[in-house]
């Protein structure tokens, strides 16, 4: 799938919808809108389908509405069941050049009408480390009403772009290696995890291993644990309480539908939260941890997820906070 090219992508009518033309959905698991009669194109948006920890087509990775697609971003939500929405979004950014074309996409007054699709504000919760919107959609042909929310955790993923660990190295040296021509992707399936009572002997393959018995391993994470806690602690437990609050909403209500997640590309951040997604599950049910292989696999759903080194060596903080309070998380 890593090297196949969208072929909707090639109706000229889908061009202007694409912010940046090297982030692009795959052919094989591209969102598909149900057509409009005689519009060309109309089946199309920049969205993929990613795979979750135990389920096919989890979430959606998308990038951010354009005004030209303002219509499509809802009708997406609304034909894929989609009832929870994560925004990413950042600051204008040099790498999307359309960046100006950034529409508040959701009411926050009056009622916002997109094609056969009405969108109604309901509450706003202001937390700790996100927003919460509450916004129902009605089907104007039929009347269905369907309840959707929006966590929007933009102030968090905007100070991620400062995010340079203090003592630096397994970050940015393994996503060098994620980068490199011919890496060969795998399926997290495909990976043998150490055994439980195995202890990894260099930095960068603290995550690579299993949780040993009683978390007596939390011993040797904790040296290098620390030097992230000066600094970036505050951060990546934000990052934690977004990721599980999303999922923990998505089980109380019995929401079947993909979360759908999105920055501005729908790329790097996107990535971010979807990688730490699949690591804590994985982590509470298997005690596996393997930051490397998830990032990979994700990369080869969508190009671009996870784009930096500083983005990887957020998730490799955030995952380690994660271990260093495992009990903390999992109650």
């Amino acid at each position: 799938m890593c090297d196949e090219s969208a072929d909707r992508l090639a109706l000229e009518a889908n061009l202007g919808k694409n912010r940046h033309l090297d982030i692009v959905p795959h052919d094989a698991n591209r969102v598909a809108l149900k057509a409009v009669r005689g519009v060309d194109g109309s089946d199309y948006i920049n969205a993929s389908y990613i795979d979750g920890y135990r389920t096919r087509a989890a979430y959606i990775a998308t990038q951010a509405p354009l005004a030209c697609t303002l219509e499509d971003f809802w009708r997406m939500i609304w034909e894929t069941g989609s009832c929870l929405i994560v925004r990413l979004e950042s600051l204008p950014s040099l790498n999307d050049p359309k960046s100006a074309d950034a529409p508040i996409y959701w009411p926050t007054i009056q009622s916002a009408r997109h094609g056969f699709l009405v969108i109604d504000p309901i509450a706003t919760y202001t937390m700790n480390s996100y927003v919460l919107r509450e916004l129902r959609i009605t089907d104007t042909r039929d009347g269905t009403t369907r309840t959707v929310r929006q966590f929007d955790a933009t102030p968090t993923t905007d100070a991620m772009i400062e995010f340079e660990p203090a003592h630096g190295g397994f970050g940015s040296t393994r996503l060098e290696r994620l980068n490199e021509p011919g890496v060969k992707l795998l399926d997290l399936n495909d990976c043998d995890p150490l055994a439980a009572s195995s202890s990894p002997s260099q930095t960068d393959s603290l995550l690579d291993a299993s949780l040993t018995n009683g978390n007596s391993n939390m011993n040797r994470l904790r040296p290098i644990n620390a030097n992230f806690k000066q600094r970036y602690q505050s951060l990546c437990e934000a990052m934690l309480e977004t990721v599980i609050q999303v999922h923990k909403t998505k089980e109380h209500f019995g929401m079947d539908g993909p979360i759908t997640v999105h920055c501005n590309l729908g790329a790097g951040r996107t990535g971010v939260f979807l990688a730490i997604s699949l690591v804590l599950q994985r982590m509470r049910y298997e005690g596996v941890v393997d930051m490397f292989q998830t990032v990979k696999l994700l990369r080869w759903q969508r190009p671009g997820l996870v784009s930096t080194a500083a983005e990887y060596a957020f998730c490799y903080a955030t995952a380690l906070e994660y271990l260093d309070a495992f009990e903390r998380y999992t109650n």
